[in-house]
């Protein structure tokens, strides 16, 4: 005789359990990969209407320059940070990962052992040199690049690869005759103020908001649009923990 289990689904008694369940499915856990992949690709194909594609190497070369400017090692003509649109993107995605970070209660400060320290410096020197020289990082010179049917991001596509097989054959090389490096240690945060970090990401996200809503009143209007997409991109960003490069690794 078979036995047909019957399983019990508890439904939600009011409101507020509604609203508990559903976030705990947007923030409770993360979100599949190939959720990103598809929003990253409709989001770049919107910013391409609205007025270009998504692109980082740029916001952050206007940030160099300008700080440069501003310690006057150099005088280069630019568009301040705060008017200059993929700098406020740049921001936005910031702003943006930090509310997500705060709304599933991962936000957390982490150091890293001095070896990870000197590599993120060595490698992000690379990035900024490579950026210069191919106009456009793995996004704007890769992923935007691609979409628009660009030769240029084929290219950068095969020494994206090349890249990656280098550093890997670096890192086996590190792990086989190197010493391990001391785990990182993470400042830890009482479980109070974990509970309101979901409140605290609610108003850095409206803040953005917010700040996008004034550049709207001052005829910036296209500036806040970016702010915006900055905000989901960034939110997406954590929330997948999509990442080009590691896809290519």
């Amino acid at each position: 005789r078979a036995l047909n289990t019957i399983e019990t689904i508890k439904e939600p008694e009011n409101l507020k359990e509604v609203f508990a369940s559903g976030y705990a499915k947007m923030f409770g856990k993360q979100w599949p990969m190939w959720v990103g992949g598809l929003l990253f690709g409709a989001i770049n194909v919107f910013m391409f209407a609205y007025e270009k594609a998504w692109s980082v190497s740029d916001g952050v070369r206007n940030w160099g320059n300008w700080f440069f400017n501003t310690i006057e090692v150099s005088e280069m003509m630019i568009i301040e940070p705060h008017l200059f649109t993929t700098s406020i993107l740049n921001f936005g995605i910031i702003v943006g990962a930090m509310a997500s970070a705060l709304l599933s209660k991962q936000f957390q400060v982490r150091g890293a052992p001095a070896r990870e320290l000197i590599k993120a410096l060595i490698g992000g020197i690379l990035m900024g040199i490579g950026s210069v020289l191919s106009f456009g990082c793995n996004i704007g010179g890769f992923f935007s690049a691609i979409s628009a049917l660009s030769l240029a991001g084929v290219a950068m596509m095969a020494g994206l690869m090349i890249g990656a097989f280098i550093g890997l054959k670096l890192l086996v090389w590190e792990i086989t005759y190197l010493s391990p490096t001391s785990s990182h240690t993470s400042r830890k945060i009482s479980g109070d103020r974990k509970k309101n970090q979901p409140l605290a990401g609610i108003i850095v996200l409206l803040l953005g908001v917010s700040l996008a809503f004034v550049y709207d009143d001052l005829d910036y209007s296209i500036r806040g649009g970016f702010l915006v997409f900055g905000l989901v991109i960034g939110l997406l960003m954590q929330r997948t923990r999509f990442c080009f490069v590691r896809a290519f690794r």
